[in-house]
């Protein structure tokens, strides 16, 4: 990515409101990691997950506190660990029946979540 962030990812903010996220990114995590781009974002409201994206990287839009919104694509596969943790607006998920793997925590502090 190019970018060495600590605390808050690189669109942190962005006046983002919407996402499409069009394929797999990468970024580092770990003792020494680097956090998502989108991390931290209290911008962010919607997020839609296109087709050629199988896996959502752990901690991708953690702390997204403003994200209520989240399709996903028929080819995911896995949801990465803490990848929504404390996007605590989201109230209903609609996940694929492509999905192979919930990782630890991938929703945590999501106290908003009425519908599965």
């Amino acid at each position: 990515m190019g970018y060495n962030s600590y605390d808050v990812g690189l669109f942190y903010d962005c006046q983002l409101e919407s996402l499409y996220l069009g394929r797999n990114i990468q970024y580092k995590t770990g003792y020494d990691y680097e956090y998502s781009p989108f991390c931290e974002n209290k911008t962010l409201k919607s997020v839609t997950i296109g087709n050629s994206v199988t896996s959502i990287k752990s901690y991708a839009f953690q702390n997204c506190s403003n994200l209520e919104t989240i399709k996903f694509s028929n080819n995911l596969k896995t949801i990465g660990e803490g990848a929504f943790t404390g996007c605590s607006k989201i109230k209903e998920l609609n996940l694929p029946s492509t999905l192979e793997k919930i990782h630890a925590y991938a929703f945590e502090n999501c106290t908003g979540i009425t519908e599965l």
